[in-house]
């Protein structure tokens, strides 16, 4: 499922449900803007209706905001319930932790694509959760999360 929402302040570009979404909550969703100034990505959550007749207000969880470039993804843990997300940008990969309960991301690593200048994605892993897959237009990278280097595993 996509969810679209916009927000008066930025111009969302994606906003990703399934396979986007978290993988143990269906109500917690990243999202990945550009509004002609700067790259953002955020992690929302759909509140809960309780009855109301009016749906409450999303409601942002943290920002992921130690981009300079332009964000092309959001990957959640593949599977169970885990705090880790990937954020991939032009040219570096980031790896946070999410504390949804305090409301803040926070960045636990990050490196540089190297020769792979403008990524255009990448894919976690389902068999091997310390992998992650890096592309761009013409290279596709295996990155290990354990030492955050290029390798297999």
């Amino acid at each position: 499922m996509i969810l679209i929402y916009f927000k008066k302040d930025s111009n969302f570009w994606r906003i990703s449900g399934f396979p986007g979404s978290c993988p143990f909550d269906q109500r917690i969703f990243s999202t990945v803007f550009f509004n002609g100034e700067s790259y953002g990505a955020a992690i929302w959550q759909i509140p809960e209706l309780y009855g109301q007749l009016n749906s409450p207000q999303l409601e942002r969880i943290a920002a992921l905001d130690a981009h300079s470039s332009k964000i092309k993804c959001v990957l959640w843990w593949p599977i169970g319930r885990h705090d880790k997300l990937i954020s991939i940008d032009e040219q570096n990969l980031f790896l946070w932790s999410l504390d949804s309960s305090k409301k803040t991301a926070q960045v636990q690593s990050q490196e540089s694509g190297g020769v792979l200048h403008y990524l255009a994605g990448g894919a976690w892993d389902p068999h091997d959760v310390n992998s992650v897959t890096l592309t761009s237009e013409s290279a596709i990278q295996l990155w290990d999360l354990r030492t955050m280097k290029q390798g297999t595993s």
